[in-house]
C-alpha cells in the first residue's frame, strides 16, 4: 500500500496551539498523527501528556508510519504518559525494535512506561494488554464481511475503542467495538464512508457473533 499526503498544519502546529481549557473540559484525550507532526513530535508531546496526566486525564496515542525511521528514539520519552498505546502491528515493531510476538512487544512498551497497550493487527484482530495483565488478549476480526477498501481501519478503530470507552464499556468490550467499526470502514471505499452509528455498530456486532 502506498499514501500521498500533503503535511499541511500538521508541519507547525505546536503545543503553543492547544486551549487547555478545551482540555479541563474532557475526560479522554487522544493524540494521533504522530510521526507526522515535525514541531508537535518528541519534547512537545511528552510535555504535553504530562500536563494532561496532571489534570487528571485518561490519555491515548496512535502513530503513522515513521517514514524518517526515527521511531521510539522519538516516542519512547512519551510512553510513561500514555494510558493506552495503540500503534499497529508493523509500527509496533518498528517502535520495539522486536519482531517478536504481540506479548514480548508489548513488554517493551511496558518496560519504557506504557500503561495499557492496544496493537491494532489487520485480519487478525486487534491485542490488548491491560497494565494488570502478564500476558495479553487476541480480538478476532468480525467475521463474514467482505473488505472492499482498507483505507482508516486503523483509525476507524481508535474511534470505536474510545467511543466506548467514553460510555464506560470495559476495555475488553471497547476492543470488541473498535473491531465492529474497523469491519465497517472496510465494507466501502473511503476512509469514512462505512462508519455508523454508535448504535448501528452495536446492532452490527449483535448480527455478527
Amino acid at each position: 500500500r502506498s499514501f500521498l499526503h500533503c503535511v499541511g498544519t500538521n508541519a507547525t502546529s505546536s503545543i503553543d496551539d492547544i486551549d487547555y481549557s478545551v482540555i479541563d473540559e474532557c475526560d479522554l484525550v487522544f493524540v494521533t498523527g504522530s510521526f507526522l507532526m515535525d514541531r508537535f513530535d518528541g519534547d512537545e508531546t511528552v510535555e504535553f501528556l504530562k500536563k494532561c496526566k496532571e489534570m487528571g486525564k485518561t490519555t491515548f496515542l496512535d502513530v503513522c508510519f515513521d517514514a524518517k525511521g526515527r521511531w521510539g528514539d522519538l516516542l519512547n520519552p512519551a510512553l510513561p504518559y500514555i494510558d493506552f498505546f495503540m500503534p499497529s502491528i508493523d509500527e509496533a515493531r518498528e517502535i520495539a525494535k522486536c519482531d517478536g510476538t504481540p506479548d514480548e512487544i508489548a513488554d517493551v512498551f511496558r518496560a519504557n512506561g506504557a500503561k495499557n497497550v492496544v496493537i491494532k493487527l489487520g485480519s487478525q484482530g486487534s491485542y490488548l494488554r491491560l497494565e494488570e495483565e502478564e500476558k495479553g488478549t487476541v480480538y478476532p476480526c468480525v467475521k463474514g464481511i467482505t473488505a472492499i477498501d482498507t483505507t482508516g481501519a486503523g483509525d476507524s478503530f481508535c474511534s470505536g475503542f474510545l467511543a466506548a470507552y467514553a460510555r464506560d464499556l470495559a476495555p475488553s468490550d471497547c476492543m470488541r467495538v473498535g473491531n465492529a467499526t474497523g469491519a465497517l470502514c472496510v465494507t466501502m471505499k473511503g476512509a469514512t464512508t462505512g462508519i455508523r452509528t454508535f448504535d448501528e455498530t452495536m446492532k452490527f456486532m449483535e448480527e455478527h457473533k
